[in-house]
């Protein structure tokens, strides 16, 4: 999936009232450049939690 297509996924679950859960697993910030991968994660969770994308 593209990143855009995981928040569209996302805001469907969200939609969707069906889920009551959601593993996250954690970011390494080691191999984290420029902090990337964490502010994408936290992205996406936000699409979990209602957030729209635009």
């Amino acid at each position: 999936l593209t990143y855009r297509e995981s928040h569209f996924a996302l805001e469907l679950l969200h939609n969707s009232n069906l889920v009551t859960s959601m593993d996250i697993v954690e970011v390494n910030p080691l191999i984290d450049h420029n902090n990337d991968t964490a502010e994408q994660a936290v992205g996406l969770v936000g699409s979990f939690f209602g957030e729209t994308l635009l």
